[in-house]
This record gives C-alpha cells, sequence and structure tokens, in this order.
C-alpha cells in the first residue's frame, strides 16, 4: 500500500499528503525507508505545503526532520543524503512566509493553537536555518501566551528561543514563573533543557530548582536519552548522584556545540564535551544543514580552538562531487579567491542541475547571490530564470522571497518582465484576490519597476481592492502607503486614510510616509462619492474572476456541514420516492452564504443540474401539500369554532387549489422517475430527518429551467 501511494503521491490532496507522511514516519519506526523514497516525501511538501493550514504543515515538516534525523552518513549514502537535505532547504525557503501568517492574529490564515505553532517552529529551528524573522514573531507569540502555555510547549520554547538567540530577559523572567507552575507536567527530556537553559546557559538559581533536582532524581532511568543527561550533568556540577556517566559519542556535534556555548560549564566536562567535537569534526563528511551552519559559525570565530578543524572539515566537505543547496554556505568560509572562482562556478552547475521546478529556482537563486553577490554568470542566470518564471504556472506567493533575493543582491529586471508580470501572474492573482499585506508588498516592488508609471490603472485596482479586504485601518494605510511609492497622478489617497497612513508608527518606513505627504499636496483629495462612482466604474473594467474548479470539501468546518446536508438532499430525494439513481459522481459544488445557509450551485446538462431540479421540484411538492394541509386545519378549525360545515367546506375547497397547483408542478419530476429506476424508500423514521435537512436546500443557481423530465440517461 504505501509503495502504490507513494507512485501516485501527486494525486493526493493536500490533507490526505499530510496523513500519508505521518503514517510513514511511524512505518519508518520499524521498517526503515530508502532515501530515495524520504526525498520524494520531502518534495512534494512544497507543493503542498502553502495549501496545508498550520496544524497539517507542522505534521508535515516535523516528520519529514524525524525521519531525516534518523540516518548517520556514511561514505556509501552522502548522495542520497545531500539530495534529501536539498530537498527539506528548498521545502523550507518556499513556505517560511507560513509561519508569520499562523502567527499573525490579524491574518486570514491566523491560527489558535499554540501547540501547532510551537511543533511549526521547533521544525524550522531544528533545520539549522537562518529564519530571524519567524523567531521574532515567535518571541512575540510566547510572550503573549506565557501565562498560559503549558509544559512541553515551554519547555520547547525554551529551547527554541535559547538556541536562535531570542531568548531576552525579561521574557526568560516571565517563563520562569511560568516554570514553576507546571513543573509537575514536564517529562525528564523537557525539564533537563529547562534545567540547562537557565543554570548553564544564565547562570541563574530559580526558585525551583530545587523541586525540579528532586524531581529529575526520581525520573532518571537507565533508559533517558545521552543528550538529557548531558544537559542535567552540566545543570549540576558535582552532583554524580544525579547522572554519573554520559556516552559522548550518542551526543550530536549540534548538541555538543550548544554545550560548549554556554558560559557555566563544569571546566573537567567541558574539556571531555570538547575533545569529542573535534573527534567528530575529523569524520564529518556529510552535513546537515544544522551542521553546516555550525561549521561557519565555528570557522569564523575559531570558537574554543576549532576553527582550524572546521575549515578543514569544510574544504574537505567542498571537495565532494556533489553539493546539496545549504553546502553553499561553506564557501564563505574561504578566502582564496581562485578556490572562491572554481567554488561559483561549481555552485552554479549544480544549481542548474538541479533547479527542476520555480521552488528550487528561487531558493538557490537566494542562496547562490548571498554567497556570490559580484559573480556575473551568476546574475545572468537568475535574471534568465526569473523571466523564464512568468511564462510558466507559479503560485504568486513564491514571489514574495524572490522579489527579497532581487532586492538584496540588487539585480534589477527589466521593463518588459514587469509589464509581463504585471498584466500576467499578478493580474490573475488580484482577480483571484489575495491579502491586503502581500499586496502591499507587490505594490512596493512594482515602485521599483523602470516603467511604474504605466501600472496606474493596475495599482487602483489592487489598492481597491486591498483596501476593501483591510481587517482594520493599519492595513489598508500600508497598502495605500505603498502605492504612494509610486507617486501616480492616477493613485488618489482619500483624506481619512492618508490620515491613517501619518499616524502609523515604526509601520511603514519613512520614504513612503514623505510619499503620502506628497500626494495629498499634490492633488485635491476626493470625496467619498467621487471614491465611490471611481470604484464602480473600475469594477465595471475589471475582468471577471477565472472560473474555480469545485475544491475537495474538507473533514471539518461549515463546508464539511454543507456536505453533510447535501448527503441528507439525496436521502430525501429517495425518501420522498422520486426514483432518482444516485451516482457517486453527483456531488455538487457546495456553497456558503453570509448568513450560513447552504447553497449547490450547479451547471444545466450535468448530473447535479438533474439531481438539483428534482429536488426543487420535490420540495416545491412537498410544500404545496404542508400549506394544503395547513390550509384545511384552519379552515375544520374555524368551522368548528362557528358550528356550520358550509365555511369549512369553502376553506377545504380553497386549499384544495394550492394542493393541485403541487401536482401540476410535480408533473415534470413524475416524467423524470419514469424513465429512470426506481430507488428504494427508505423508512418513514429514517426519512423524517432528512426531509427536514432537505428543506433548508435549494438549487443556488440553475443556469435555465430544465427540459421536462430533466435530462435523459
Amino acid at each position: 500500500m504505501f509503495r502504490y501511494l507513494l507512485e501516485h503521491i501527486e494525486e493526493l490532496k493536500p490533507y490526505d499528503y499530510s496523513t500519508f507522511l505521518a503514517s510513514a514516519s511511524r512505518m519508518h519506526q520499524t521498517n526503515p525507508l530508502k532515501l530515495e523514497d524520504v526525498r520524494i516525501l520531502a518534495s512534494r511538501a512544497a507543493e503542498h505545503g502553502t495549501a496545508l493550514n498550520c496544524r497539517d504543515l507542522g505534521t508535515v515538516l516535523s516528520n519529514i526532520m524525524r525521519i531525516r534525523a534518523s540516518y548517520k552518513p556514511n561514505p556509501d549514502n552522502v548522495q542520497s543524503l545531500w539530495a534529501v537535505d536539498d530537498a527539506i532547504q528548498i521545502v523550507l525557503q518556499s513556505l517560511k512566509n507560513l509561519p508569520l501568517k499562523f502567527m499573525d492574529s490579524h491574518d486570514e490564515q491566523a491560527w489558535s493553537s499554540e501547540t501547532d505553532i510551537v511543533a511549526l517552529i521547533f521544525a524550522f529551528e531544528s533545520s539549522g536555518g537562518k529564519f530571524d524573522e519567524i523567531f521574532d514573531a515567535f518571541n512575540n507569540f510566547v510572550r503573549n501566551r506565557v501565562k498560559t502555555i503549558e509544559g512541553r510547549n515551554l519547555a520547547l520554547s525554551l529551547g527554541i528561543l535559547r538556541r536562535t538567540k531570542h531568548l531576552d530577559d525579561e521574557l526568560a523572567k516571565s517563563l520562569s514563573d511560568r516554570v514553576a507552575e507546571v513543573m509537575d507536567d514536564f517529562i525528564i527530556t523537557e525539564l533537563s533543557h529547562v534545567v540547562f537553559t537557565y543554570r548553564a546557559v544564565r547562570g541563574e538559581h530559580p526558585s525551583w530548582i530545587d523541586r525540579a533536582r528532586m524531581i529529575i532524581s526520581s525520573l532518571v532511568k537507565p533508559t533517558t536519552p545521552s543528550h538529557a543527561l548531558l544537559n542535567i550533568r552540566v545543570s549540576f556540577p558535582g552532583e554524580s548522584a544525579l547522572v554519573a556517566n554520559v556516552n559522548l559519542e550518542e551526543i550530536s556535534f549540534r548538541q555538543m556545540v550548544d554545550v560548549l556555548r554556554a558560559p557555566n560549564v563544569d571546566a573537567e566536562l567541558r574539556d571531555d564535551v570538547l575533545k569529542a567535537a573535534q573527534v567528530q569534526l575529523e569524520k564529518i563528511v556529510a552535513p546537515s544543514n544544522a551542521e553546516v551552519e555550525a561549521l561557519v559559525e565555528i570557522g569564523k570565530s575559531d570558537f574554543c580552538g576549532l576553527g582550524e578543524l572546521a575549515k578543514t572539515a569544510s574544504e574537505r566537505v567542498l571537495g565532494m562531487p556533489y553539493w546539496p543547496l545549504d553546502v553553499v554556505a561553506l564557501t564563505s568560509l574561504c578566502t582564496d579567491e581562485k578556490k572562491l572562482s572554481m567554488y561559483a562556478e561549481k555552485a552554479l552547475e549544480t544549481a542548474t542541475k538541479a533547479c527542476t521546478s520555480c521552488h528550487r529556482f528561487i531558493a538557490y537563486a537566494g542562496t547562490l547571490l548571498q554567497y556570490f553577490p559580484k559573480n556575473e554568470d551568476i546574475r545572468e542566470w537568475v535574471v534568465n530564470g526569473t523571466e523564464r518564471l512568468i511564462s510558466v504556472d507559479v503560485p504568486i506567493q513564491a514571489y514574495l522571497p524572490l522579489f527579497d533575493v532581487l532586492n538584496k543582491s540588487g539585480v534589477d529586471m527589466s521593463a518588459q518582465w514587469y509589464t509581463g508580470f504585471v498584466t500576467g501572474p499578478l493580474s490573475e492573482a488580484v482577480r483571484y484576490g489575495i491579502g491586503p499585506k502581500s499586496m502591499a508588498k507587490f505594490i512596493r516592488q512594482i515602485a521599483k519597476a523602470p516603467n511604474r508609471f504605466e501600472f496606474a490603472e493596475p495599482v487602483n485596482i489592487m489598492v481597491d481592492i486591498a483596501t476593501e479586504k483591510a481587517k482594520g485601518p493599519k492595513e489598508a494605510a500600508q497598502v495605500y502607503a505603498a502605492a504612494a511609492l509610486l507617486k501616480l497622478e492616477g493613485v488618489k489617497l482619500p483624506s481619512d486614510i492618508a490620515r491613517g497612513v501619518l499616524e502609523l508608527q515604526g509601520e511603514i518606513s519613512d520614504e513612503e510616509r514623505q510619499a503620502v505627504e506628497e500626494c495629498r499636496k499634490r492633488a485635491p483629495t476626493p470625496t467619498f462619492a467621487e471614491r465611490q462612482q471611481e470604484r464602480a466604474e473600475r469594477a465595471e473594467r475589471r475582468p471577471p474572476p477565472p472560473r474555480r474548479e469545485p475544491v475537495k470539501i474538507p473533514r471539518s468546518g461549515p463546508a464539511a456541514d454543507a456536505a453533510k446536508a447535501a448527503q441528507s438532499m439525496i436521502a430525501s430525494m429517495e425518501a420522498v420516492g422520486l426514483g432518482v439513481e444516485v451516482k457517486p459522481e453527483m456531488q455538487p459544488t457546495l456553497t456558503l452564504n453570509a448568513n450560513g445557509e447552504i447553497g449547490v450551485m450547479v451547471e444545466e446538462g450535468t448530473a447535479e443540474f438533474d439531481m438539483a431540479q428534482a429536488v426543487a421540484e420535490a420540495m416545491a411538492k412537498a410544500e404545496a401539500r404542508a400549506a394544503a394541509a395547513k390550509a384545511a386545519r384552519l379552515a375544520k378549525k374555524a368551522a368548528a369554532a362557528k358550528g356550520s360545515k358550509k365555511p369549512a367546506a369553502k376553506a377545504t375547497k380553497a386549499a384544495a387549489k394550492p394542493a393541485k397547483a403541487a401536482k401540476v408542478a410535480a408533473k415534470p419530476a413524475a416524467k423524470a422517475a419514469a424513465k429512470k429506476p426506481a430507488a428504494k424508500k427508505p423508512a418513514a423514521k429514517a426519512a423524517a430527518p432528512a426531509k427536514k435537512a432537505a428543506a433548508k436546500i435549494a438549487p443556488k443557481k440553475v443556469t435555465k429551467p430544465a427540459a421536462k423530465g430533466g435530462k435523459k440517461k
């Protein structure tokens, strides 16, 4: 089954992919996967990642990192391991904007579960990559939840913030108070990281440390992981009763560097760890990204006297015939110009062979320009690749990290390219609709185009759409501030928004603030009526959005409720005896309006159209019967009250008219039933809930009235 699903992985929906990867991770524990299979699993995350929610994305990345960490490099698997590392880094680079959205409470993709957020950020941190923007946002995320964060999440958060150097004194003090409250919830590995952070790294003696020592003494077992024992040994020096010996051969190079960075480590133990680190440095052949980052840091700072060993290890790795993406960082340790030129050629050759997708190209472009910013061949390669991007189907959000790369390295695209981008990929994205923050970033990029003055009309449309979607004045003001950079006569700033822009503190640049002032002085501010008229005119000129393919309904949420209601609708068709043959492919496109009412979008000439038409006729028939019965009851009551049967007879006769109308309306459905095999009628009790659910559903849109009897089968 695993082999079959892997061969058809491109056909899996995003949420099915996350479930499949979690199952593969569990299977890997007893039946290790081939490295090529791991590479395929990891590569697919770049395609599915943008469609996953925070929980599923965290599941995907955590399991990928867990599987990768279980392999030990050797001369026979170096190339395969690096292929996996390459795929992982490309995935992380292409998805690095998503955690920021999940942690932003004002974003439409904001996620509330701290467990899911922590798991996702831990996956990014354990990769060893430099994602400072993510860790800055995570610092704020933890700060806002310091009074409610639970034990496991607290321990993981402390480790993440400490290793990425984002744990400030104020947050450390607040988290220390929280540690005292949830002390009993920690397991041994979690508590070892907590005490290591405060004792060995920060050199503090918090009020709860004696209690932590007692808990640790009761939890330590022969099966306790070696890295946890090392943390405890470092945190409580000289207390052999807690930890007698630590097997340093089981400690990773990255964990050793983490210990050596701590200022409060026993001298004897420090020497032992340093010797073990030297042995590992001499054996490194296929470093992971986290180990590459450690080598670069050690080589540049001569950390603990390991600088020369780190440079020697780097040259050994760079001498390999194939490089993964992250190994390019090791070239920063080289000072020989001839070698650097040779490394640039090799890096470009590797990138040219490896860039089989837009995600790979963007990741390699960023890395090569970072380490070889002045190499003309590499700059030309990046420009040519960027020009080809607009002719292929690339997710619009993928352009944002690419623009960051181009701007940092000073690579300028031509006016022709900007015209193609604005009228092509960006135009499609605007019609589908993207968030205000992303829209502001795209407008800022357009402001750098040499032919930016040609884009007044597209920018005005983007500004209108983005500000309509803005959830608050700050988001709207950012969009207008970005538009002001273009200094276009066509971009008008309403007075209320302009004031809001100028009131923003630290949210926009000084250049944008000055541009807003110039826009206000240059042209009169339109009135509210003028703005409404202008928007209406632009809406008429705006191209209609392209038709979306029906989206598969998720397992939970409003759309899932709609799916259940649709199933009840089908059951009601059978219950009222329409004789419609319900087939699996009869899946309507469901919609949910602002009032929470469920509708069914259908097209003429399809099975869904026939189904919806039949249901509508059945509902009309049922409503007519109900109206007739109600009228009859009212007439009977009226007759009983007056003591005369004549009025009741007249009322009954009047009530018969809707019933007769219902009979006429039901004729098309009767003909359809005559031409199709009858479905079995469920019991009345079983049919009642289905009828009740079906009464709330009606076709939301039918392009034409159906012919009598619906579509012939």
